[in-house]
């Protein structure tokens, strides 16, 4: 609703500029304007006219180039409105509201453009041969893990080295704050053991916050900007984010469990329905433990992950619980999850999601 009303805004006041074309021109008379307006200040008024329009059409087939064009009228028309301020004046108001707006887009078209071209830096250019899982290659990994690849239906389908994905759900920043929605992309390359995660995410009307999650290389990287400007908090390669990142990465194995197979991972079997999983990457190490239920699907994860909390940062029990599973190109994978940190406090539920979209080897994005 709300881009349909800027649009009708940027159309609306693109034509009215066109009545300082219409006077210049004399097609229109006993006007309002109790200036002259000369011919080639008329030309300028429908200039800008075309321009609004333009930059209307763009934004609405969600061009990268709207912002600049907005932008770029807005400057010419607030000149033109200077020059007849006291018939004109009333426009600066739309011309300030368009350009807030133009300015809020093109600064989250430039913080696409970068998650863009990161993923295409991650993503190979070429996939490696495919490889076909069959049982010979489960083997040696714990009675649970086996039996989660076999029923999930990893077994006879390729391995997986690029993962796209599309999330909805909603979070929560502090136990008893406020539940915010949120849709996300994630990209993730298993051969390196790095992803990116982009999301957007909805405070309240108008206001929204842009996160950008990604580990690579052993280092994780987390910003969050406010309306895709102001950086709301920024951290990059420390320990504590190291760690918790790559433990985030070994516990969404789930929507790709080949990568179960891969040797930076050793299994080890920790009861009769549950096995841990240890990883290393670039000198980063995590540990968790995944347990499956009685069709041998997985229920839930736990690991001790670093957290902040309270302004201090705390290694605490981190939950996934499954609560739901789904097929994608003939592997079901849990599709619906609520992560949850286990405090001394007590529980703090704090993100709920959904995979509604996820394909494997592919090196096109989203």
């Amino acid at each position: 609703m709300i881009r349909i009303l800027f649009a009708i805004l940027l159309f609306l006041h693109g034509f009215i500029h066109a009545m300082g074309f219409a006077i210049a021109f004399g097609y229109l008379h006993n006007a309002a304007f109790t200036k002259t307006v000369s011919k080639f200040s008329g030309i300028a008024w429908l200039l800008v006219l075309v321009l609004f329009i333009i930059a209307a059409i763009a934004f609405i087939t969600r061009k990268d180039y709207w912002p600049v064009i907005a932008l770029i009228a807005v400057v010419i028309s607030q000149v033109l409105i200077f020059m007849v301020w006291k018939d004109a004046k009333f426009g600066t108001i739309a011309n300030l509201i368009i350009c807030f707006v133009a300015i809020i887009g093109w600064a989250n078209i430039r913080l696409d453009q970068k998650v863009r071209q990161q993923v295409k830096i991650m993503l190979p250019v070429t996939l490696p041969k495919p490889k076909l899982i069959d049982l010979q290659m489960i083997a040696g990994l714990p009675l649970p893990v086996q039996k989660w690849l076999q029923v999930s239906g990893v077994v006879g389908t390729n391995t997986a080295h690029t993962i796209r994905l599309k999330q909805l759900g909603r979070m929560c920043t502090k136990p008893g704050g406020k539940w915010m929605d949120f849709s996300a992309d994630q990209y993730v390359n298993t051969e390196q053991a790095s992803f990116i995660w982009h999301a957007k995410v909805d405070m309240m009307r108008l206001l929204f916050l842009q996160g950008v999650d990604q580990f690579h290389n052993g280092q994780g990287d987390m910003q969050i900007k406010m309306l895709g400007i102001k950086s709301f908090a920024h951290a990059t390669g420390t320990e504590t984010l190291n760690q918790g990142t790559l433990v985030r990465y070994l516990s969404e194995m789930c929507w790709y469990p080949s990568a179960v197979l891969l040797d930076n991972i050793k299994w080890e079997p920790s009861g009769p329905s549950s096995a841990k999983a240890r990883i290393e990457v670039g000198g980063t190490k995590a540990t968790g433990e995944f347990y499956f239920d009685d069709s041998g699907m997985i229920r839930s994860f736990e690991a001790m992950r670093y957290g902040e909390f309270d302004g201090k940062s705390s290694m605490e029990k981190w939950q996934i619980n499954m609560n739901h599973t789904a097929v994608f190109h003939g592997i079901r994978i849990p599709d619906q999850c609520t992560v949850t940190w286990k405090l001394a406090a007590g529980d703090f539920t704090w993100l709920e999601l959904q995979v509604i979209d996820i394909d494997y080897n592919s090196v096109e994005q989203f």
